[in-house]
Parts: C-alpha cells; sequence; structure tokens
C-alpha cells in the first residue's frame, strides 16, 4: 500500500472489523482500514499517510484512545468519530466494566482535550463502550458528516 500509484481520497480507520464491514455508504475512494488494534504502528510505512484526511473511530476505552494517540503521533491531521464524554453518556447503558489489568505509564500523548477527557473518565469509572454496542446507523450518520458525502 505504501507505493499505490494513486492515493485514496481520505481514510478511515475502524477499529472493529464488523463495524466497518457493516458501513454501507463509504465513496469508491475512501479506503478503509479496520482491525488493526495497536498495529496502526505499521501506518507510518505509508507514504500518502500524512497528506490525506483521516477518520478514526475506535472502542471508547483506554486502549481505543491509546490507538488514536498512535495515529496521531504519525498523522496529526486524524479526526475521532464520536471519542467524546457526550457520546458515553448517550449509550453509557451498553457500557461494561473494563476487565482489563493493563497498566499504563502515562496517559496518551496525543489526544485533544476532549479525548483526555474521556480517558479520565474511562479510567476512573473503570469501565468500557465497545463500537459494537453503539447502532450502527448513529455511527454512520456521524461518519458521513466527516465526510461530506
Amino acid at each position: 500500500m505504501s507505493s499505490l500509484v494513486n492515493p485514496p481520497k481520505r481514510l478511515i480507520i475502524i477499529e472493529n472489523l464488523q463495524t466497518g464491514l457493516a458501513l454501507t455508504q463509504i465513496p469508491s475512494d475512501t479506503a478503509i482500514i479496520l482491525g488493526l488494534g495497536f498495529g496502526v504502528k505499521k501506518l507510518a510505512s505509508l507514504s500518502w499517510i500524512s497528506s490525506v484526511p483521516i477518520i478514526y473511530f475506535g472502542d471508547l476505552d483506554k486502549h481505543g484512545l491509546r490507538i488514536l494517540s498512535m495515529v496521531r503521533g504519525v498523522a496529526p491531521q486524524i479526526q475521532s468519530v464520536l471519542t467524546n464524554i457526550e457520546t458515553f453518556k448517550k449509550f453509557e447503558r451498553f457500557a461494561i466494566d473494563d476487565p482489563t489489568t493493563t497498566i499504563f505509564e502515562s496517559e496518551p500523548q496525543y489526544l485533544t482535550p476532549e479525548e483526555h477527557q474521556l480517558y479520565a473518565l474511562l479510567t476512573g469509572e473503570g469501565k468500557r463502550l465497545e463500537q459494537e454496542r453503539i447502532p450502527l446507523a448513529f455511527i454512520e450518520g456521524e461518519i458521513q458528516k466527516r465526510i461530506k458525502i
């Protein structure tokens, strides 16, 4: 992929494979990367990664926010979708206790203030909201706003 003759017009990164496969209204000039998790480090090898708009949607948990931060370290133009306290509160009834015991040395480095607030809330409450628990129509509507079809 790093040697594409014509890079995509935009890139969408979706953390969950099933969520990404269920999206129905993605323009043909848009590349989608699904389910990389912490493998997003590999995106740094794409020669065009810093020249296209990037939309990211991941789980609302400390791992999803760390993945977002990792991508933003390589591609600062990335925009997250639904990665905020408002979305968490709207769908909090679907949140679960975060079963992970991973302890990170510090907060993710490349989050916006709003994303940092979400990270603090999730870490403090020990909760997570997996993206597949959010209604697909809601997710797709928010992505559509960003890609402006």
